[in-house]
């Protein structure tokens, strides 16, 4: 379920730089970064903060986050609707 509203004109290199923003906020283990991850991405639905934060997460695994929290299956459809 989307928590994030899209704007009425949605640019995709401020929803990229979104998930490099997570991607920044990932490696100092900022506290909420893994509930965000654990709630959005799939791979990380039963994970305990610690296997998150231990976790290389690439950009693509970011994006994949970042989409899924505006409500849509992959980055491939923000790209596709935008």
């Amino acid at each position: 379920m989307p928590v994030r509203r899209l704007p009425s004109n949605p640019n995709l290199d401020h929803l990229n730089y979104q998930a490099k923003d997570l991607l920044n906020e990932h490696c100092p283990r900022t506290p909420g970064v893994a509930q965000r991850i654990r709630e959005f991405h799939p791979g990380f639905d039963r994970a305990a903060d610690a296997e998150i934060f231990d976790a290389r997460l690439s950009l693509s695994e970011a994006q994949l986050t970042i989409a899924r929290e505006y409500g849509f299956p992959s980055w491939g459809e923000i790209e596709g609707a935008y």
